[in-house]
């Protein structure tokens, strides 16, 4: 049933380029924080130093609209992190198990568009019930991938 679900997606998307598209999309945040960062840290007479970037990101978030901005592309940066490894697994399991390739690739466009999606409302500040939603809906498509691999293992070996 899951996979009837997937394989009516009427986009589909190589899994492998699928995967390079999230890494380089939970990068997007993390350069667009760099200048911000470099912007505030001029204000407070300090030099961006490469071997202290966490802590200064962290001392540069506070209550200004530039702080709160730091803050959010910071943690933009770091979800679509997490997505990345969770995503991976879950495509590499369906590749090794040989799931239906019009499943894989239908559940990869699904998920790119979601994360494009969560991507866009965590750095326009769209906190609540939207980036909530999205944020569950990657994820409950991870989780029915994996089941999807269980499934053909249990039922191949």
């Amino acid at each position: 049933m899951i996979e009837s679900l997937f394989k009516i997606v009427p986009l589909k998307l190589n899994p492998i380029y699928s995967i390079i598209g999230i890494l380089v999309l939970a990068y997007i945040p993390h350069g667009m924080k760099k200048p911000l960062l470099e912007k505030k840290l001029k204000k407070s007479k300090m030099e961006y130093a490469t071997a202290n970037s966490r802590g200064l990101s962290a001392m540069m978030i506070d209550d200004s609209p530039e702080g709160m901005k730091i803050a959010n592309l910071a943690g933009c940066h770091q979800n679509g992190l997490e997505a990345f490894s969770y995503f991976s697994a879950a495509i590499g399991s369906c590749l090794i198990m040989k799931v239906d390739r019009d499943v894989v690739e239908g559940a990869s466009a699904l998920f790119v568009i979601i994360r494009l999606f969560y991507t866009y409302v965590y750095m326009s500040s769209l906190n609540g019930k939207p980036r909530t939603l999205l944020f569950f809906a990657g994820g409950f498509l991870n989780i029915a991938l994996l089941v999807v691999a269980g499934y053909k293992y249990s039922t191949t070996y």
